[in-house]
């Protein structure tokens, strides 16, 4: 069936499946018939409050059934859900209701220029019916602000279709069962983490609230009892997240071979180290890697426990996708190995715009696709490749890098845990790759220098190579490649 919303789903559900368990965190449990009857009266007591049609509320994210609710309450109020970081401070809350005109703010920092209410304020009120009409699937739902690592923060203006249709390249892209129970422990501010739920609530699943952060006490604990409580038979992760727990557990997680349907990740590449590591724990469970940005989410789809795991293939177009490519001018044409392009996203999934901002907006949409600055072709086979973002592709001596080439080499060689490479320059060749390693003990970087001559071209090959403790990563897990070149 094909929704006009997440609220028309659940709606679907709650009369198809009434009994079923829909959501759980540490804390409670909702069948799908539960939650949507909170929903309802919590859209009635915010109607009550004074929220009408196109009023922004901003809130800080809990992982919580309390907090899921109040963002479908929000939206069947006829509102726009705004979502905040849970540690977010007092200035960058009032950064958000400023920039939005929040109608009211449900959080725990106190703020004068709205009003606010406390999370534990809203209450768990049951309503037959909703209080009134669903919205349309052209309607604006959420905005989605990035958290500004890279750049001012930014926020992405999404509808109620484009919520279902990047809910629907998930579930598709994955192959998700019917009796889907899947474990979500990321913060639900963000993209990758919300749409995996999205994509649940669509298909009639089950979603599992964990914590959205591996640094929490107990969080080993909490993860595998739900694993063992609730049957999971899947998950979705970041890269990062993966690390300490394939670092901290062992190969506990290989218990789970035959319970475990798939796990996703997104948000970062998956390093190679971490790519062996589970196919070994996992051999029989399908490892999706999903490509895709907050403009225009969950576009491509890799099973890297597949045959089509390639070197820097991110798979294929997801259901709602499409992808051309754009030269330097902006202008489409047909990308090949030896001549790559920006990839450029279209479909029913990418955003409306950025919140505010025409000319932002103006600059990275047009004729519905939003173009990026990440470089990629189609290869021979059909499949979509990715070379590198175009501020990381080396041009040295008018010959293009992909960075990735040489650092999955790297990783391959023995004691080097991951790596990093990045253009440095050059009084002759404009730019030259410089290749950081991070390794737990000391390596021989001539042999490992050797190592890449052998399979390297020569203008490929790193012109310095330095090890470091650890390589330096943005707030959701990404290589920090600027930070490396300042180095």
């Amino acid at each position: 069936m094909k929704f006009k919303s997440i609220l028309e789903a659940l709606k679907f559900f709650s009369m198809k499946t009434p009994g079923k368990l829909c959501l759980a965190d540490m804390d409670e449990e909702v069948t799908y018939s539960q939650y949507y009857g909170r929903i309802c009266g919590t859209a009635d007591f915010l109607l009550k409050k004074g929220i009408k049609a196109g009023d922004k509320v901003v809130m800080s994210t809990q992982q919580t059934v309390g907090y899921l609710t109040a963002c479908h309450a929000v939206q069947m109020a006829g509102g726009i859900f705004v979502p905040l970081e849970k540690n977010a401070g007092t200035d960058r809350v009032n950064e958000i209701i400023e920039r939005t005109g929040a109608a009211l703010y449900i959080g725990p920092e106190a703020v004068d220029i709205c009003p606010r209410l406390d999370a534990a304020a809203l209450p768990k009120l049951c309503r037959d019916g909703e209080p009134c009409a669903l919205p349309e699937a052209d309607g604006d739902s959420m905005i989605l602000f990035t958290t500004g690592t890279t750049g001012a923060s930014k926020g992405i203006l999404l509808t109620h279709s484009s919520e279902v249709a990047v809910a629907e390249n998930v579930k598709y892209g994955v192959e998700m069962k019917e009796n889907n129970v899947e474990i979500i422990p990321m913060p639900m501010n963000h993209s990758f983490a919300i749409r995996r739920y999205f994509a649940d609530m669509i298909n009639g699943s089950t979603a599992l609230l964990l914590d959205g952060t591996v640094f929490v006490e107990n969080f080993f604990h909490n993860y595998f009892s739900k694993m063992d409580e609730y049957k999971a038979t899947s998950f979705a992760m970041a890269p990062a997240a993966l690390a300490i727990i394939l670092k901290l557990s062992g190969d506990r997680l290989g218990r789970y071979g035959k319970q475990l349907d798939y796990i996703q990740f997104g948000s970062a590449p998956i390093p190679e180290t971490e790519k062996k590591k589970l196919l070994e724990l996992l051999p029989e469970c399908r490892l999706y890697n999903i490509y895709g940005t907050t403009e225009a989410g969950c576009a491509c789809v890799l099973n890297f426990n597949s045959k089509e795991n390639r070197p820097g293939c991110i798979g294929r177009p997801t259901v709602n996708s499409k992808f051309t490519f754009s030269d330097e001018n902006g202008r489409i044409f047909e990308a090949k190995e030896n001549r790559p392009g920006c990839l450029v996203c279209s479909g029913g999934m990418t955003m409306k715009g950025y919140f505010n901002d025409p000319g932002l907006t103006k600059s990275v949409m047009k004729d519905g696709g939003v173009y990026s600055n990440d470089i990629g072709y189609v290869g021979g086979d059909g499949l979509i490749y990715l070379i590198g973002r175009a501020d990381d592709v080396i041009n040295t001596g008018g010959n293009k890098i992909a960075p990735g080439e040489i650092e999955e080499l790297a990783n391959s060689f023995p004691g080097v845990a991951e790596s990093a490479c990045v253009p440095v320059g050059d009084p002759l060749l404009g730019s030259v790759p410089k290749l950081f390693i991070a390794a737990d003990k000391e390596v021989d970087t001539t042999l490992l220098y050797s190592y890449l001559s052998e399979k390297l071209e020569k203008y490929k090959l790193p012109k310095s190579i330095v090890q470091i403790d650890k390589l330096p990563r943005t707030y959701n897990g990404k290589i920090w490649r600027s930070k490396l070149k300042e180095a």
